[in-house]
């Protein structure tokens, strides 16, 4: 896959400009590129993320690879929800490679990152780029060197660890910025991908089960008390022989059986302490 960054010359693409480019507002854009996303389509908790890539030469380009909490169009904004770049390269330095989170109070300049240093540039060559990402570090690798590693240990002091839901892919190409800086290379510029992937280990969780009867029609709420859940007969390689608590679900599924189709509205949890006559744990079902 190839992202190619070219000048502009359509006066119908608009851009919103920031310093030290154009002055800030709108105007027409002075290049055309691409970023691609993986919101709404595929997302990840924990695992490898990869990409192997030759990056574009030239002062003024920033390709990253980076990832979003898939919260933050609808719940929690920006840094709240979380980010972690795997990869960023700044054309101005050549031989440099970024790796930063920003979240709550450790955020844009006041990331928490490292940086690899390589000795020729960065774009002479094709390099894999990734981190491994566990509920309490991220570690940052070039070539499988690992160059820093972030903890809930090592963000400041008094802020949060946000890492800790479904986050989505985003690859792009920027020109100019903030960090990118003033423009000055030769165009067209080519992002070159071989692959991006993530690795994740097999589910050991280990499983419960419990049932209802769907014995109606409409619109229904349903509710299925944790007391109802039984370990399940078959369990996950390496699954845990711990009892179903409250502070360790990680996912849930459905399982119809019988003919027919049925519709869910919303599913969520109860603390059982604010449960009265009218609560449930499952609004649920519509034949």
């Amino acid at each position: 896959m190839v992202i190619t960054v070219l000048k502009n010359d359509n006066p119908d693409y608009m851009c919103a400009y920031i310093p030290p480019e154009n002055g800030t507002g709108n105007g027409t854009c002075g290049y055309t590129s691409a970023r691609l996303m993986t919101y709404d389509k595929v997302e990840f908790l924990y695992g490898r993320i990869e990409a192997r890539a030759k990056v574009p030469a030239g002062v003024g380009l920033w390709p990253a690879f980076w990832a979003l909490g898939n919260d933050i169009f609808d719940q929690n904004p920006w840094p709240i929800s979380g980010e972690i770049d795997v990869m960023e390269f700044v054309g101005k330095s050549p031989h440099d490679v970024l790796g930063t989170i920003h979240g709550p109070g450790y955020s844009g300049g006041a990331g928490v990152g490292g940086k690899y240093v390589f000795t020729n540039p960065v774009a002479d060559d094709y390099h894999t780029f990734s981190v491994d990402w566990t509920p309490t570090e991220i570690k940052w690798y070039v070539d499988n060197i690992n160059y820093f590693t972030a903890s809930t240990k090592t963000i400041p002091t008094g802020t949060r660890w946000v890492y800790d839901h479904p986050f989505f892919l985003i690859l792009n190409v920027a020109v100019g910025g903030n960090l990118g800086g003033n423009v000055n290379s030769t165009f067209p510029q080519k992002l070159e991908v071989d692959y991006i992937r993530v690795y994740q280990a097999p589910d050991s969780s280990q499983q419960f089960t419990a049932s209802f009867s769907d014995n109606f029609n409409g619109w229904q709420e349903v509710t299925v008390p944790f007391s109802r859940f039984k370990a399940a007969t078959q369990q996950p390689l390496k699954a845990s022989s711990d009892n179903l608590t409250l502070t360790n679900v990680s996912g849930y599924g459905f399982t119809v059986n019988g003919a027919g189709s049925f519709s869910l509205d919303n599913v969520h949890l109860v603390d059982k302490a604010a449960i009265t006559a009218d609560s449930t744990y499952l609004p649920l079902i519509n034949k």
